[in-house]
């Protein structure tokens, strides 16, 4: 007789088989494809839209294991936007405007509603809603190298789960991500797209959303040294940018935002794959930041607080100085 923890374990990671059969079938039957720009780092046309095999993983976990089912209908539904976008290249307006209206109701979802009504709780409605929306398009912005995007979502996952406790549910989430790193190491051959990664930026919401739900905003702070590579490289490059484009004589504020909305190549992890010639050299060093400096900062904000912003400023202080001396946001 099957014991109850086999069952267990097939459950857990039967849904990191299905993202590797999807994953391996849309390599070979691509839905829609990535092709090499001057502002890009590949130079090969790949698969994308890797992120179906993320959430065909995810809906059988959901029916396996009894993930909520709303939240798979949000991830669904900002995948299928990010599907449309890599398959028809959907206008900036289109764009902003779904991942605002599903940010609208994430937050929504998770806050609760009666604080609506309250002034301070409408402007506090407001920050998480400009959070989740800058956090998804953040998340999209750092796809742009091999097994970037992946290692941080299974960093924040596998981080959280430490010191959170590792049920069932998170094993079979870090099990996908990991399957799916796997499919692409040591040569991509399944871009993320931006379905996979407008769906890794909401889950990883989703998680800072029931955080702040549960436990207020505060405890949700340490969650953001975990991110702080991400934050801080597209912050930091976006401010530069539009710096440097409001100080062209006849540049407008309009302008200089819709400059820094444009493909480029000045992040900090693109200037640092440029000039190594490696993408996994790349992903190497910002990891490894990760892992020795952001998490025991996290642990030691879980744990102390009351001085999880003291923690957090140190997360991301010296990042930001890598940032200045790599000359993010400036063009190579």
């Amino acid at each position: 007789m099957v014991s109850v923890t086999k069952i267990m374990t097939l459950m857990t990671i039967f849904p990191a088989l299905v993202t590797i059969i999807i994953g391996y079938l849309l390599i070979k039957f691509p839905v829609s494809v990535s092709v090499p720009t001057d502002r890009g780092m590949h130079k090969k046309i790949v698969s994308s839209s890797g992120g179906i095999a993320l959430l065909a993983g995810l809906g059988v976990m959901s029916f396996l294991l009894k993930f909520e089912v709303v939240n798979f209908i949000l991830l669904v539904l900002i995948g299928i936007l990010g599907f449309l976008d890599d398959k028809y290249s959907l206008s900036k307006f289109v764009r902003f405007a779904a991942q605002i209206a599903v940010s609208i109701i994430v937050v929504n979802e998770f806050i609760y509603p009666a604080i609506i009504g309250d002034t301070v709780g409408l402007i506090y409605i407001l920050i998480l809603v400009f959070m989740s929306t800058y956090t998804i398009n953040i998340y999209n912005f750092m796809d742009g190298i091999d097994q970037l995007a992946i290692s941080q979502a299974i960093f924040f996952i596998f981080s959280f789960s430490m010191v959170n406790g590792f049920n069932d549910g998170a094993l079979s989430l870090l099990f996908i991500l990991v399957a799916f790193f796997l499919i692409n190491y040591p040569k991509t051959k399944l871009f993320l797209g931006n379905c996979g990664s407008y769906f890794l930026g909401l889950l990883i919401i989703i998680i800072m959303l029931t955080v702040i739900r549960d436990q207020g905003f505060m405890s949700s702070v340490p969650l953001l040294i975990l991110m702080t590579t991400f934050y801080v490289d597209a912050t930091y490059t976006l401010i530069i940018r539009f710096i440097k484009k409001i100080q062209i004589k006849e540049s407008t504020v309009i302008k200089s935002i819709k400059y820094i909305t444009e493909a480029h190549r000045t992040h900090l992890y693109q200037k640092l794959a440029f000039r190594r010639n490696s993408h996994l050299k790349t992903v190497f060093i910002i990891m490894t930041y990760n892992i020795i400096w952001c998490l025991p900062l996290y642990y030691l904000s879980f744990n102390y607080i009351d001085y999880s912003l003291f923690f957090l400023f140190l997360s991301y202080l010296p990042y930001a100085y890598y940032c200045y001396r790599n000359n993010a946001g400036t063009e190579l």
